[in-house]
């Protein structure tokens, strides 16, 4: 996860420019007489500065360096696909949630031998995937470190609407690969908690938990 400016000084000011000029002329709109152009003059007036420009005022966080693993993303397709073959009502094969799992999971999630995967006997088949089961405290290592920086209850809000995340996450360990679980931990280390909490909600985003 890497930090970035996600709104400069100069963009925070037109923002805030922009919002009231709309306010005014909006209610100038609906009174009798108004004209916008005279009476909104003062605070619709041209961006103060260019958006690229100026101190940061915002920051927030970005993945950068998760690989998509085209075998996950295949295998995964083809267990969706098998699986609504093989369940009358089944939802129909997810490409998004693919992609996610194509940036998240290990290979033994669902496995490497696509051909197995697609001719699998449906009576066999339990569930997408079937996530190879491991011991997994990655729930409460993160959820703990967490609420310690950001306040009790911090983790649940941001995993919500999960009522326990940490079960959650410590089931979802089992999948996850190591260095996207070692992006997640880190956030658990930034300065502040607002960093953390920010990245934590963008680490979350990138790899669709």
């Amino acid at each position: 996860m890497v930090k970035t400016c996600a709104k400069t000084m100069c963009e925070s000011i037109n923002e805030s420019r922009r919002a009231k000029c709309n306010s005014c002329t909006s209610e100038c709109a609906v009174l009798d007489g108004c004209n916008s152009a005279t009476i909104c003059s003062a605070i619709c007036t041209p961006d103060a500065c260019g958006d690229s420009g100026g101190e940061c005022a915002e920051y927030g966080f970005e993945a950068v360096g998760l690989v998509s693993d085209p075998v996950v993303y295949a295998a995964c397709m083809a267990s969706q696909e098998r699986f609504a073959e093989c369940v009358e009502r089944a939802a129909a094969p997810n490409p998004e949630a693919c992609s996610f799992a194509a940036l998240s999971c290990r290979r033994e999630v669902y496995g490497d031998d696509i051909e197995s995967i697609r001719t699998r006997a449906c009576d066999s088949y339990e569930s997408v995937g079937g996530l190879r089961e491991r011991p997994s405290t990655f729930g409460r290592d993160l959820c703990d470190a967490f609420d310690a920086k950001c306040g009790a209850g911090a983790c649940k809000e941001v995993f919500q609407p999960y009522s326990d995340p940490r079960e959650y996450l410590d089931f979802r360990g089992n999948a996850l690969r190591e260095d996207v679980t070692a992006a997640g931990l880190r956030c658990t280390e930034e300065a502040s908690a607002k960093d953390s909490r920010s990245c934590l909600d963008a680490w979350r985003s990138a790899i669709g938990l």
